[in-house]
């Protein structure tokens, strides 16, 4: 019988299946929304109508038990009325029985209705991709616009059957249980009608809300189903290459805040956001899943995080400790150079500590599968100030913080292994210790520093050589 009903169902909407005329562009683009959306349901409208029908009539016995409960409670079983009562309960337990059979037909049927709106938007939509220019193409990626016609579509097929559904029973239960109370107790409903308001306001605030979030969820699932598409599309050339861990690598931009504190943008969100992702942080990086973040600190160390131990986070997000992903104690040391590891290779880094101990060591030096390494070998009571890359730099500026400044060619700093101290850049006075170490390319037309408030020109500054006493600057 159920298989009967089946078949003549599916008839009736194949029969307004084949009258309906399909969208066309012009529609698209004239018609509002909710419209369009509201004419897919016209060929099912049967089962539509069916779906609403049994929803009121389960919204009704729902309703109908709190008041068959009260007046048996105050009514019938005071007054002894036992014949009543229980012929009363004998039809409760019949409209629940009836009620179970209903939410099948809601259940079933309501689904199949949702698919047959979601069969027939899918229908158009695809017809009408076909109408779409080249340029059209350009621009949208097939796995974005693959995700609009599976992932997003299912959501309208969800909202197709659940969407008027769950609105008529919402209206049908409020509407019915402010009558049932005002025939109760009209001022105790009165308090109710003033908090519904208030409950409206909170749920259309949440809803802007969700949709928000939704919305950027369909976006990064689109943006999932491009880079699939392409890897899968382009696994030839990937295989011919050996390229699997390259391809495999999910791009992001990693960010530490001065109070220690990092996470992982997604590109998308770092580039809408650049200015204020980078006022708000001391580094920001791009790298890839498959890299690691170094970090050098003022205690001789270079600790290193995976990229896969850092969340991803929104631009809001306060992120996690570096402290809690790795062996760097913010309490006894701080960075003072940030680098995404797998970029060392190939560079010449310049270290710089403030005992004017300086020498430059090859990036290659760092590639380790230790997550902490000594970075360089300090003398007693001396700390790491800086590093930096030097390659293509000409000239190197030691600036000491009694404002001495000592200008020579870098080829006089000697390259050295990453545990040896170094060789002397400037003589220090009894007090004095290193303040900053500058970099010319020889690019830059007049590069200037600040001391004390005054600019200080360094292609002006007289060359002399490395271990020298220097001069005062003169701005």
């Amino acid at each position: 019988m159920c298989y009967t009903m089946y078949n003549n169902t599916l008839g009736n909407c194949a029969h307004f299946f084949r009258k309906r005329e399909t969208m066309t562009t012009k529609d698209y683009q004239t018609r509002r929304p909710l419209r369009i959306f509201l004419s897919y349901f016209r060929p099912h409208r049967g089962l539509f109508l069916l779906d609403i029908s049994c929803a009121f009539l389960i919204a009704v016995i729902d309703l109908a038990f709190p008041l068959i409960s009260r007046t048996a409670m105050y009514h019938w079983l005071p007054d002894k009325q036992f014949s009543i009562f229980f012929t009363v309960m004998a039809l409760v337990v019949a409209a629940f029985v009836l009620r179970a059979g209903l939410y099948f037909i809601v259940g079933y049927w309501g689904h199949t209705f949702g698919i047959l709106v979601e069969a027939d938007i899918r229908r158009d939509l695809f017809a009408h991709m076909q109408d779409l220019g080249f340029d059209f193409y350009d621009k949208n990626r097939t796995g974005q616009l693959m995700s609009r016609l599976t992932t997003d579509l299912f959501e309208l097929t969800e909202l197709a059957h659940h969407g008027p559904e769950d609105l008529f029973i919402s209206l049908v239960t409020i509407v019915g249980a402010l009558a049932v109370m005002f025939s109760i107790q009209w001022r105790l409903a009165l308090v109710v009608c003033c908090i519904i308001p208030v409950f409206l306001l909170v749920v259309l605030y949440r809803r802007r809300q969700m949709s928000q979030a939704s919305r950027a969820a369909k976006q990064k699932t689109g943006a999932i189903n491009a880079e699939i598409e392409s890897g899968l599309s382009g696994v030839r050339t990937t295989k011919a290459f050996a390229n699997e861990a390259a391809e495999s690598a999910r791009p992001g931009v990693f960010v530490l805040d001065k109070f220690g504190y990092c996470k992982i943008l997604e590109p998308s969100i770092y580039e809408r956001n650049r200015e204020t992702v980078d006022t708000e942080n001391v580094y920001v990086l791009p790298c890839h899943t498959t890299d690691k973040i170094g970090l050098f600190t003022d205690l001789g160390a270079f600790h290193q995080v995976k990229v896969t131990e850092i969340p991803f986070g929104k631009l809001r997000d306060k992120g996690v400790p570096i402290d809690n992903l790795s062996k760097f104690d913010g309490t006894k040391e701080r960075p003072v150079c940030v680098v995404n590891a797998a970029q060392l290779k190939g560079q010449k880094l310049l270290f710089a500590t403030k005992d004017a101990m300086i020498k430059i060591v090859p990036g290659g030096e760092f590639e380790t599968n230790n997550r902490t390494v000594a970075a360089t070998k300090l003398q007693e009571n001396d700390m790491l100030l800086s590093v930096q890359p030097a390659d293509g730099m000409r000239e190197a500026v030691i600036q000491t913080t009694s404002g001495i400044f000592l200008r020579f060619p870098i080829e006089e700093i000697s390259e050295m292994k990453k545990n040896a101290k170094g060789v002397r850049g400037i003589k220090l006075g009894r007090t004095e210790s290193l303040e900053a170490i500058h970099l010319l390319d020889g690019t830059e037309d007049d590069p200037i520093v600040m001391y004390k408030e005054k600019p200080v020109h360094l292609s002006r500054l007289k060359i002399g050589h490395r271990d020298g006493k220097g001069s005062r600057a003169r701005s």
